[in-house]
Protein backbone atom coordinates (compact mmCIF):
# COMPACT_ATOMS: atom_id res chain seq x y z
CA UNK A 1 0.00 0.00 0.00
CA UNK A 2 1.28 3.38 -0.96
CA UNK A 3 0.62 6.61 1.18
CA UNK A 4 0.60 9.93 0.93
CA UNK A 5 2.60 11.87 3.77
CA UNK A 6 2.38 15.66 4.78
CA UNK A 7 4.36 17.59 7.60
CA UNK A 8 3.71 21.51 8.22
CA UNK A 9 5.93 23.25 10.45
CA UNK A 10 4.90 25.56 13.53
CA UNK A 11 7.79 27.62 14.38
CA UNK A 12 11.33 26.11 14.24
CA UNK A 13 10.74 22.56 16.24
CA UNK A 14 6.95 21.50 15.75
CA UNK A 15 5.87 18.81 12.84
CA UNK A 16 2.71 17.75 12.16
CA UNK A 17 2.76 14.27 10.24
CA UNK A 18 -0.20 12.43 8.59
CA UNK A 19 -0.34 9.49 7.01
CA UNK A 20 -2.81 9.12 4.04
CA UNK A 21 -3.65 6.02 1.95
CA UNK A 22 -3.07 6.15 -1.63
CA UNK A 23 -6.09 4.48 -3.09
CA UNK A 24 -5.67 1.84 -6.52
CA UNK A 25 -2.50 4.13 -7.55
CA UNK A 26 -4.70 7.21 -7.52
CA UNK A 27 -4.02 10.25 -5.48
CA UNK A 28 -5.67 10.43 -2.35
CA UNK A 29 -6.88 13.90 -3.54
CA UNK A 30 -8.31 12.07 -6.77
CA UNK A 31 -10.15 9.48 -5.22
CA UNK A 32 -11.36 11.94 -2.97
CA UNK A 33 -13.12 14.00 -5.74
CA UNK A 34 -13.96 11.13 -7.54
CA UNK A 35 -16.21 9.71 -4.78
CA UNK A 36 -17.37 13.47 -4.02
CA UNK A 37 -18.49 13.31 -7.77
CA UNK A 38 -20.11 9.87 -7.41
CA UNK A 39 -22.15 10.89 -4.09
CA UNK A 40 -23.30 13.69 -5.81
CA UNK A 41 -24.97 11.87 -8.12
CA UNK A 42 -27.04 10.08 -5.70
CA UNK A 43 -27.88 12.78 -3.35
CA UNK A 44 -31.25 12.39 -2.05
CA UNK A 45 -32.09 9.16 -4.42
CA UNK A 46 -33.77 6.65 -1.06
CA UNK A 47 -33.43 3.03 -2.12
CA UNK A 48 -36.02 0.59 -0.01
CA UNK A 49 -34.10 -2.80 0.89
CA UNK A 50 -36.52 -5.61 1.72
CA UNK A 51 -35.29 -8.75 2.74
CA UNK A 52 -34.88 -11.20 5.20
CA UNK A 53 -31.22 -11.88 5.65
CA UNK A 54 -30.21 -8.75 7.64
CA UNK A 55 -26.51 -9.42 7.03
CA UNK A 56 -27.17 -9.00 3.19
CA UNK A 57 -29.53 -5.96 4.14
CA UNK A 58 -26.54 -4.35 6.49
CA UNK A 59 -23.80 -5.27 3.56
CA UNK A 60 -26.10 -3.57 1.28
CA UNK A 61 -27.33 -0.50 3.11
CA UNK A 62 -23.19 0.25 3.87
CA UNK A 63 -22.52 -0.18 -0.12
CA UNK A 64 -24.98 2.51 -1.03
CA UNK A 65 -24.83 4.98 1.44
CA UNK A 66 -20.62 4.69 0.52
CA UNK A 67 -22.07 5.87 -2.78
CA UNK A 68 -24.66 8.60 -1.47
CA UNK A 69 -27.67 6.55 -1.44
CA UNK A 70 -30.12 7.01 1.38
CA UNK A 71 -31.23 3.50 2.47
CA UNK A 72 -34.54 2.40 3.59
CA UNK A 73 -34.94 -1.00 5.12
CA UNK A 74 -37.89 -3.66 5.81
CA UNK A 75 -37.23 -7.62 7.03
CA UNK A 76 -40.88 -9.10 5.28
CA UNK A 77 -43.11 -8.17 2.65
CA UNK A 78 -45.90 -6.85 4.56
CA UNK A 79 -43.48 -4.07 6.08
CA UNK A 80 -41.51 -3.40 2.46
CA UNK A 81 -45.16 -2.81 1.15
CA UNK A 82 -46.09 -0.20 4.19
CA UNK A 83 -42.32 1.33 3.82
CA UNK A 84 -42.73 1.63 -0.42
CA UNK A 85 -46.70 3.46 0.32
CA UNK A 86 -44.83 5.89 2.90
CA UNK A 87 -41.24 6.80 2.00
CA UNK A 88 -41.92 6.57 -1.62
CA UNK A 89 -38.59 5.44 -2.66
CA UNK A 90 -36.70 6.14 -6.09
CA UNK A 91 -35.72 2.18 -6.67
CA UNK A 92 -37.00 -1.37 -4.62
CA UNK A 93 -34.29 -3.93 -4.41
CA UNK A 94 -36.70 -7.21 -3.65
CA UNK A 95 -36.15 -10.49 -2.36
CA UNK A 96 -38.45 -13.22 -3.85
CA UNK A 97 -38.58 -15.26 -0.53
CA UNK A 98 -40.25 -13.47 2.06
CA UNK A 99 -42.22 -13.97 5.49
CA UNK A 100 -45.67 -12.57 5.52
CA UNK A 101 -46.05 -11.70 1.63
CA UNK A 102 -43.49 -13.38 -0.86
CA UNK A 103 -41.66 -10.43 -2.85
CA UNK A 104 -43.77 -11.52 -6.04
CA UNK A 105 -46.90 -10.23 -4.18
CA UNK A 106 -45.41 -7.26 -3.28
CA UNK A 107 -44.00 -6.44 -6.55
CA UNK A 108 -47.67 -6.77 -8.28
CA UNK A 109 -49.64 -5.07 -5.38
CA UNK A 110 -46.61 -2.34 -5.97
CA UNK A 111 -47.00 -2.33 -9.86
CA UNK A 112 -50.69 -2.39 -9.76
CA UNK A 113 -50.65 1.05 -7.64
CA UNK A 114 -51.02 4.24 -9.77
CA UNK A 115 -48.59 5.91 -7.07
CA UNK A 116 -46.07 3.22 -7.03
CA UNK A 117 -46.23 1.68 -10.35
CA UNK A 118 -43.18 4.11 -12.25
CA UNK A 119 -40.48 2.87 -9.16
CA UNK A 120 -38.17 0.65 -10.45
CA UNK A 121 -37.81 -2.82 -8.69
CA UNK A 122 -34.79 -4.78 -8.99
CA UNK A 123 -35.24 -8.92 -7.40
CA UNK A 124 -32.58 -10.15 -5.51
CA UNK A 125 -32.85 -13.73 -5.11
CA UNK A 126 -31.35 -17.55 -4.78
CA UNK A 127 -34.18 -18.59 -7.17
CA UNK A 128 -32.42 -18.20 -11.04
CA UNK A 129 -34.43 -20.69 -12.59
CA UNK A 130 -35.75 -19.79 -15.78
CA UNK A 131 -39.37 -19.49 -14.22
CA UNK A 132 -38.71 -17.53 -11.42
CA UNK A 133 -36.92 -14.74 -13.94
CA UNK A 134 -40.46 -14.94 -16.55
CA UNK A 135 -42.51 -14.97 -12.81
CA UNK A 136 -40.49 -11.70 -11.67
CA UNK A 137 -41.32 -10.10 -15.36
CA UNK A 138 -44.77 -11.07 -15.41
CA UNK A 139 -45.62 -9.21 -12.44
CA UNK A 140 -43.69 -6.22 -13.17
CA UNK A 141 -39.90 -6.30 -12.01
CA UNK A 142 -37.76 -4.27 -14.13
CA UNK A 143 -34.13 -6.04 -13.46
CA UNK A 144 -33.57 -10.01 -11.72
CA UNK A 145 -30.27 -10.25 -10.33
CA UNK A 146 -29.27 -13.56 -8.58
CA UNK A 147 -27.63 -14.24 -5.25
CA UNK A 148 -24.59 -14.09 -5.24
CA UNK A 149 -23.94 -11.36 -7.08
CA UNK A 150 -21.44 -8.59 -7.11
CA UNK A 151 -21.52 -4.90 -6.08
CA UNK A 152 -19.99 -3.38 -9.07
CA UNK A 153 -22.91 -5.07 -11.34
CA UNK A 154 -25.70 -4.10 -8.61
CA UNK A 155 -24.65 -0.87 -8.43
CA UNK A 156 -24.31 -0.33 -12.71
CA UNK A 157 -27.71 -1.58 -12.73
CA UNK A 158 -29.49 0.93 -9.99
CA UNK A 159 -27.44 4.15 -11.66
CA UNK A 160 -29.02 2.71 -14.79
CA UNK A 161 -32.26 2.48 -13.55
CA UNK A 162 -32.30 5.31 -11.70
CA UNK A 163 -30.94 7.67 -14.12
CA UNK A 164 -33.58 6.10 -16.83
CA UNK A 165 -36.49 6.81 -14.20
Amino acid sequence: MHFLSSSRKRGSSDFKHFWIPAFAGMTFFNSLRMGFLDSMTACGKKILVIDDEQDLVDMLEITLESEGYEVLKAYDGHEGLEKSRESKPDLILLDVMLPKMDGYQVCRLLKFDDSSKDIPIVMLTARNQKQDRLTGKRVGANEYLAKPFSNEDLLKKIKEMIAAH
